[in-house]
């Protein structure tokens, strides 16, 4: 049994997101060269599943694979369209997208693979170093073994563990499917607000998370006294709003950071940031 890893960049999962969630399935490569792995891949080899840049996410058992060469875009299209077994539509779109833009003639190569017993971790592995270049895929060491990489538990960090993301869904009565309701990082994960506490994630509808972007809770601003920050000029403290210029997101960032540095007091921190701003939350 070999053993590999792929990473999926959150542009191309369906709906534009990842739910952290690996299913039984097919999935595909495809690229204008062959492959990488294509003719080594063999069923029950074990294939580890990472977002691109962050960590490993879960893994699942090959139980078969395909592997055809199309001869133009056109034959391309029509394969996706009429015969590929992988349903990720957001998937196939972007990389349509990405392949006729860089098209030159020549063979197209489209790698699909059924998984198997997959299984999502509680608590994701950080991605090791040597993962982190542009390759999507990676053959692994035979002693490999998922259990010596760092988990994140213990640390603030953005990502949103499939366990809590599951029970916020639960503890809301949330049925994303049918209202469209996004997870959303209260303090911007982009300015590492965290995304592994509840205390600072909310349910937003898709349209709300969309318009609110990475603007910053104004609660956040009346921290930065006793954190010794001087915060911009004319900064009102509102549970209506929320700042969104370069100023802002430098000081808030700047605060955030020392809210992190103790991870009981950024729990209690984001707790009274979200409640101020979303008192009906529930707690």
């Amino acid at each position: 049994m070999a053993k590999y890893l792929i990473k999926r960049s959150s542009k191309i999962i369906d709906g534009g997101e990842f739910s952290y969630q690996l299913n039984d399935g097919w999935y595909a490569e495809a690229q204008q060269s062959r492959p990488m792995f294509s003719e080594q891949l063999k069923k029950d080899d074990l294939i580890f599943v990472a977002e691109s840049g962050y960590a490993i996410f879960g893994c699942g058992v090959v139980e078969e694979k395909i592997l055809v060469s199309l001869d133009n875009l056109q034959e391309f299209f029509n394969y996706v369209i009429s015969y590929s077994k992988t349903s990720h539509d957001r998937f196939w779109f972007n990389k349509m997208k990405g392949i006729t833009e860089n098209y030159k003639g020549g063979k197209i190569w489209v790698l699909e693979f059924k998984l198997k017993n997959s299984n999502t971790f509680e608590m994701p592995h950080l991605l090791e170093k040597r993962f982190l270049k542009q390759n999507s895929w990676y053959k692994l060491e035979e002693d490999f073994e998922i259990t010596r990489i760092q988990k994140i538990d213990s640390q603030l960090h953005g990502f949103i563990p499939t366990s809590l993301r599951k029970s916020l869904f639960h503890k809301y009565k949330l049925q994303g499917k049918e209202h469209l309701i996004d997870i959303d990082h209260h303090v911007p994960k982009i300015l590492k607000g965290p995304g592994n506490i509840e205390e600072n994630l909310v349910p937003l509808s898709v349209f709300q998370n969309r318009s609110k972007k990475d603007a910053v809770p104004s609660k956040l601003f009346a921290y930065g006294k006793d954190l010794n920050i001087k915060i911009p000029e004319g900064t009102k403290i509102d549970p209506t709003l929320y700042y969104s210029s370069a100023k802002h997101k430098l000081i808030a960032k700047q605060i955030i950071e020392k809210i992190n540095k103790d991870f009981d007091f950024a729990k209690d921190t984001y707790k009274e940031i979200k409640l101020y701003h979303f008192p009906n939350c529930i707690d």
